[in-house]
């Protein structure tokens, strides 16, 4: 029996991955120009800019945490 509930482990995980429910963002113009790129080679001020233009409201939460997580990730391999 586990002592943390189980809603603990709802939303989105560290790495992103698409959450049950969310909306598809395969499609969005963010997620195509980053999606092809090596973390490594991510460009990060272009990255940062991108997320400082963007509404923090929930039609941009899905795409935010995919940039969020990629700014993280890309922070890990520097």
């Amino acid at each position: 029996m586990s002592l943390i509930p189980r809603s603990a482990y709802s939303g989105y995980p560290t790495y992103w991955a698409l959450s049950a429910g969310a909306q598809n963002i395969q499609t969005h113009q963010l997620f195509i120009k980053y999606s092809f790129t090596a973390i490594g080679s991510v460009d990060s001020a272009t990255l940062k800019a991108d997320i400082a233009s963007m509404p923090y409201d929930t039609e941009n939460a899905p795409i935010l945490a995919y940039l969020l997580s990629l700014l993280a990730a890309f922070e890990a391999v520097q």
